[in-house]
């Protein structure tokens, strides 16, 4: 499943630079290749802050996913609290920070003319756009799945920010590619 974005966005002023290149040959691949890695890098930036790909706070975990985080029965003192290793666990837990591999698995593809940024993780669409629970059926024990409701955490976008880069980058490579003719 992945996530893959389709953005439609006011690139006019991108435009007026791509039209800067007309007779220019074809072969973008090292702005696009720069706005590839940048928007990856955005994306694990937003995991590792914990916010959205426009600056808000991630939806927190769950009551249940902390604790299942923290060793689920284990993290239970017979009093009915916590054990300190699993109050350690539950109070640094992250959102979209487990082991690591959905954080990694954000990377970006060229194109002739174009870059496509994502993840080729199931969970990274599950979580960027959320999932009721059963949304994706039942599992061979009867249970749904997912077992809850999991919150939208997009942190895979075009801001404000990421649009003046994306012009800056193309702006850099139309004037070089300009002046080395």
């Amino acid at each position: 499943m992945g996530v893959k974005l389709n953005v439609d966005a006011d690139f006019s002023e991108a435009r007026a630079l791509f039209a800067r290149l007309e007779g220019v040959p074809s072969g973008a691949q090292q702005p696009l290749s720069e706005i590839g890695l940048m928007l990856a890098e955005r994306a694990q930036e937003n995991i590792r802050n914990s916010r959205t790909w426009d600056g808000k706070p991630l939806q927190p975990l769950a009551a249940v996913t902390l604790i299942a985080r923290a060793g689920g029965k284990r993290a239970s003192t017979k009093r009915g609290g916590f054990t300190q290793a699993a109050l350690r666990i539950m109070s640094s837990a992250k959102p979209l920070l487990d082991h690591g591999n959905l954080l990694d698995s954000y990377t970006y593809t060229t194109a002739r003319d174009a870059v496509v940024i994502g993840s080729v993780k199931d969970q990274a669409g599950v979580m960027h756009f959320g999932a009721k629970q059963g949304q994706f059926g039942r599992s061979k024990r009867g249970s749904p799945i997912p077992w809850g409701d999991i919150p939208a955490r997009p942190v895979l976008g075009i801001n404000a920010q990421s649009e003046q880069d994306i012009v800056q980058i193309m702006n850099d490579y139309i004037t070089r590619t300009l002046q080395s003719r």
